[in-house]
């Protein structure tokens, strides 16, 4: 059960930190005008 709940917490840190990444990545490619690319807009994983 513990294993389970460590799980779900690993799993949800990763996706928020994923999301953060992204977004910080959408907002470096606006600021250099590079919107239009599959990285700038979270494309890569």
């Amino acid at each position: 059960m513990e294993t389970l709940e460590w799980g779900k917490l690993i799993t949800l840190s990763r996706s928020e930190v994923a999301g953060a990444a992204s977004n910080f990545e959408y907002a470096a490619g606006k600021a250099s005008g590079t919107t239009g690319s599959p990285e700038a807009s979270g494309g890569r994983t």
